[in-house]
C-alpha cells in the first residue's frame, strides 16, 4: 500500500495524517455529545479539545525523544 494519498508539488498527504485527523474529529464530536449530557458549555469542550491536541502532540514528541535519546544526545 502506498503511504501517500496524493502529491501537490513537493507537498504530500499521507494516510496516517488523515487517520489522525479523523480520530481528532470523532473525539471532538463525541466530547460535544457527552458535554450536552452534562450541560457543559460548548466553548469549554472546544477549548479543552484544542489544548488536548496541542499537549498531545508535544507529549508524543517528548515520548519519542526520551525513548530514542541515543539519537538526540549529540
Amino acid at each position: 500500500m502506498n503511504p501517500e494519498i496524493f502529491n501537490i508539488g513537493s507537498f504530500s498527504v499521507r494516510w496516517y495524517s488523515v487517520f489522525i485527523l479523523v480520530g481528532i474529529l470523532i473525539a471532538f464530536l463525541l466530547a460535544s455529545r457527552e458535554g450536552k449530557k452534562f450541560e457543559l458549555p460548548k466553548d469549554f469542550i472546544f477549548d479543552l479539545g484544542f489544548w488536548l491536541v496541542i499537549f498531545g502532540i508535544i507529549g508524543a514528541r517528548l515520548y519519542y525523544v526520551v525513548f530514542n535519546f541515543d539519537i538526540y544526545k549529540n
